[in-house]
């Protein structure tokens, strides 16, 4: 019986995507400017990244050791005048996502944030 428990448990340890702690993000730059250390935060791997315009880019971030609740945030820098820009967005509940993946499309003026579900009720 006490295999059987301990049979059980590793099973729902390995195969169950509540311990995936990676987030992905498809970063799209619509604009007419090259970005500059863009981030997603929080990130346990500590990611910046450049992205030329009119290109994008897969990003996988981690939460680590995360067990809170909370937001993301992505910052970056516009490459021809320098500003920099910042959006809250999204949220995880004991530093899991609750979505599959999420893209983000810069514009030049605006941040639009879609998130897609695995599984949709």
């Amino acid at each position: 019986m006490k295999s059987l428990k301990f049979s059980l448990i590793i099973l729902l340890v390995t195969n169950c995507s509540f311990f995936n702690k990676e987030n992905t993000f498809k970063v799209i730059n619509e604009s007419d400017f090259a970005i500059d250390s863009l981030s997603i935060t929080p990130d346990s791997k500590n990611q910046y990244l450049n992205l030329k315009k009119r290109n994008s880019k897969i990003v996988k971030t981690e939460l680590g050791a995360i067990k809170t609740d909370g937001a993301f945030n992505i910052t970056f820098r516009n490459q021809t005048d320098n500003s920099k820009q910042s959006r809250i967005f999204g949220y995880y509940t004991n530093g899991i996502a609750n979505n599959y993946i999420t893209i983000i499309r810069i514009k030049n003026d605006t941040i639009l944030i879609n998130s897609k579900f695995e599984n949709a009720y």
